[in-house]
């Protein structure tokens, strides 16, 4: 649940319905560049997985090669992740609310890379677990 400084709130959810009434209230049209970009997050999501986080890369010359070079252009990592906000949303609140992800990885949103997007979509579409307790259980 987000709370904007304004008092305004929104709540993440898988319920598509909820995010549709949400999302239209705080900025009418925002519905489809959310759907537009948890798409490019799937697409991301599963770009990375297959081609970079499921690899055992030994040497750079196995990571820095022709195949993976067309990744620059589809997974984004070029591009600031909350300036390539403005191709799905007007609204810094929902700018802001889609890109606070970045900040679990230690990163400002303002200057992680977009490849990013699949940090939500990860949230709504898997979920978000954590251990009983929280992480010191585990230590």
């Amino acid at each position: 649940h987000l709370i904007f400084d304004d008092a305004g709130h929104l709540t993440l959810t898988s319920d598509m319905k909820q995010m549709h009434d949400q999302l239209e209230a705080m900025e009418p049209g925002s519905f489809q560049g959310f759907l537009s970009y948890l798409e490019e997050g799937h697409r991301h999501y599963h770009l990375a997985m297959e081609n970079l986080v499921n690899k055992d890369f030994r040497r750079a010359s196995e990571f820095f090669n022709a195949k993976n070079l067309p990744l620059i252009h589809q997974i984004k990592p070029l591009a600031k992740h909350y300036r390539h906000m403005d191709h799905y949303f007007d609204s810094p609140r929902l700018k802001a609310a889609f890109t606070f992800q970045d900040v679990y990885m230690g990163l400002s949103p303002f200057e992680a890379p977009a490849t990013f997007s699949m940090m939500p979509y990860t949230e709504l579409a898997h979920g978000v677990w954590y251990p009983k307790g929280g992480m010191y259980s585990i230590v």
